[in-house]
């Protein structure tokens, strides 16, 4: 299965963003947290922070961190628009 988003082209990922740095092409979150998902992914740093999204996603096998990313950012809006005890 594919990731997210695989074009840097037009701009940072939201974690290079949170952590104010520069996102190349090689950057390893870029494919799973476009910078067109940044209201999804402060939802979800809400929730997790970015430390622990960053541990999360460098633990993950390769094959399951596209599931990873996208549990991410929907249990981090389910969590914005219902707080404790929705999930």
């Amino acid at each position: 299965m594919e990731a997210l988003g695989t074009d840097t082209k037009h701009g940072r990922c939201c974690v290079c963003m949170v952590k104010n740095k520069i996102c190349t092409r090689k950057c390893e979150f870029a494919a799973y947290f476009p910078n067109e998902m940044q209201g999804d992914y402060e939802a979800g740093t809400k929730l997790f922070g970015t430390p622990n999204i960053i541990r999360m996603m460098k633990l993950a096998p390769h094959e399951q961190k596209h599931l990873l990313a996208s549990s991410i950012l929907k249990e981090g809006a389910a969590w914005i628009r219902g707080g404790y005890g929705v999930i």
